[in-house]
């Protein structure tokens, strides 16, 4: 239940969930709600069911485009932590091989790791 909006990296499908879904609901509309409904998804960036599932069961959230957006931008931002912290881990890797470690590496280190577990946690809330 805690999905909300799909994977900011393109990908439209929801995650899978144990056991499946096992329930379909038909909606029947009229031409124009169609049209409506296919332009406001469009312009969401999800599919028709989609927009109606998370504008129904996430209605006390933020909008669609809305959570996109910041699931989209928080995405960004841990790829962009995930740089740093591989260019932190060649600094280490080059002082273990000189055999000087700058003072506060650790913490630095440490700080990010818990950076990265904290946005991590936040954009699972997105999804």
């Amino acid at each position: 239940m805690g999905e909300v909006a799909p994977p900011a990296n393109g990908q439209t499908r929801r995650r899978r969930v144990a056991g499946g879904r096992g329930r379909r609901v038909g909606v029947v509309l009229t031409d124009g709600e169609h049209e409506r409904l296919v332009l406001m998804a469009t312009a969401a960036g999800v599919s028709a069911p989609r927009l109606l599932v998370d504008s129904t069961l996430y209605s006390d959230r933020r909008s669609v485009a809305a959570r996109r957006a910041q699931s989209a931008e928080l995405q960004k931002v841990l790829a962009d932590l995930r740089g740093i912290a591989t260019n932190i881990n060649q600094l280490a890797l080059k002082a273990n091989a000189s055999g000087h470690i700058i003072a506060g590496t650790d913490d630095a280190v440490a700080a990010v790791a818990r950076l990265e577990g904290r946005l991590a946690d936040a954009i699972e809330g997105f999804r």
